[in-house]
């Protein structure tokens, strides 16, 4: 890696996208990292729906494994460094996944995982506003708020509660 340039190239902006850019980024070079963002908004509702579907173990994305299996090998020999966000709910379940899938492919590489900003178990702390159409949401959720505009040009804040 040249110590005044580092060259960054980004494979996902969501959960969904180019299965293939991973590969293409790492054989297309040069680069020095390899970035994955998967935290759109819709990404994080398929997680927390995964999760509550599968349990504790789920919560990340699946794919990023796929991706990195096919890119493990070729930037550990150019030393490609990946930083990604794929651990979504669950960082600490990937990153145990990882070790697990490098292990069994015989490369020694280092992983480690950022945690510590889940809010669920402290839900009933804090206070919300979320806009949303998904079924599974409304489900869980203690209060909901809209806008309504009975008078043209007038917006009204309504809000239900559930007990």
């Amino acid at each position: 890696m040249d110590e005044k340039i580092i060259r960054i190239g980004n494979c996902s902006g969501f959960y969904g996208d180019k299965l293939s850019a991973a590969k293409e980024m790492v054989e297309g070079g040069p680069i020095d990292v390899l970035t994955g963002d998967y935290l759109a908004e819709l990404t994080m509702a398929i997680l927390f729906s995964q999760k509550m579907q599968r349990g504790e173990k789920a919560g990340y994305v699946g794919t990023f494994m796929k991706q990195l299996k096919e890119i493990a090998n070729t930037c550990a020999e150019k030393n490609i460094k990946i930083v990604s966000n794929a651990g979504g709910l669950n960082p600490k379940s990937m990153a145990e996944d990882v070790e697990e899938m490098l292990k069994a492919m015989n490369l020694d590489l280092k992983v480690a995982y950022i945690d510590g900003d889940d809010l669920m178990p402290r839900l009933d702390e804090t206070q919300f506003i979320i806009v949303t159409h998904n079924k599974l949401t409304m489900e869980i959720a203690n209060h909901m708020y809209g806008v309504t505009q009975e008078k043209k040009g007038v917006s009204k804040l309504v809000s239900v509660s559930f007990d």
